[in-house]
C-alpha cells in the first residue's frame, strides 16, 4: 500500500518506531520497506510531516517469519553442534584407543626389556660357570700331567732299582763262581765214570 493514506478501518497498527523493534531493524529500513510496498502500512500527515503507521499483522507475520527462520538457524545450528560433538567423542574414542595401544606397545615393550635383562643374568651366570669349569678342567689336566711326570719318574727309579738289583746278582754270581772254581782246572774235569761189571 503506499503512504499518505489512512489505516483500513478495523485494522490494528503500529507506529513505525515499535515495527523496527518488533522486526529488529532501523526505523529508516523499516519506512523504505512502507514506501516500497514489502510491508503494508502507510502515512497520514499530521501537520508538516507524515506520521508512518505498519498494520499490526504484517509485523506479526514478518516476526513469525523471522522467527521460524531463527528457528530453522537455530535447528541447523544444534544439529552442527551435535555433528561436531559426535566427531569430537570419535576423535576422543580414537585417541582412548591409540592411548591404549601406545599403553600395549609399551607394556610388551617392558616386558621384553625384562625378560633380556633376565636373560641376560642367566648367560652371565652361564659363562661364569663355564669360565669356573674350563678352570678346572686344566687345573686337572696340570694335576694329571704332574701325576703322569711322577709315574714316569717312579717307573724310572723301579727300572734303575731292578737294573742295579740285576748288575749286583750278576756281580754275586762272578764272585761266586769265583770262589767255587778251583785253582787247578783238572779238578774241573768230570769224575770217571763208575766200572762196568759183568
Amino acid at each position: 500500500m503506499g503512504t499518505s493514506q489512512p489505516p483500513h478501518a478495523g485494522r490494528p497498527t503500529i507506529s513505525l518506531a515499535q515495527a523496527a523493534k518488533l522486526l529488529g531493524k532501523d526505523w529508516r529500513t523499516v519506512k523504505r520497506m512502507v514506501e516500497a510496498g514489502q510491508l503494508d502500512g502507510g502515512s497520514t500527515l499530521a501537520g508538516q510531516r507524515p506520521t508512518y503507521y505498519v498494520y499490526a499483522d504484517q509485523v506479526a507475520s514478518s516476526s513469525r517469519a523471522s522467527a521460524t527462520s531463527d528457528s530453522r538457524e537455530l535447528l541447523e545450528a544444534i544439529a552442527g553442534l551435535e555433528r561436531d560433538l559426535e566427531q569430537a567423542r570419535a576423535a576422543e574414542a580414537r585417541a582412548r584407543n591409540d592411548e591404549a595401544q601406545a599403553r600395549a606397545s609399551a607394556a610388551a615393550a617392558e616386558e621384553v626389556n625384562r625378560i633380556l635383562r633376565a636373560n641376560q643374568s642367566i648367560l652371565l651366570n652361564a659363562v661364569q660357570d663355564f669360565q669356573q669349569a674350563s678352570d678346572g678342567a686344566a687345573a686337572l689336566i696340570d694335576d694329571y700331567r704332574a701325576l703322569t711326570d711322577r709315574h714316569w719318574a717312579v717307573a724310572g727309579q723301579y727300572r734303575d732299582s731292578a737294573n742295579s738289583f740285576a748288575k749286583a746278582a750278576s756281580n754275586y754270581q762272578d764272585i761266586l763262581g769265583q770262589l767255587l772254581t778251583p785253582d787247578d782246572i783238572s779238578a774241573l774235569a768230570p769224575p770217571d765214570p763208575p766200572p762196568h761189571r759183568t
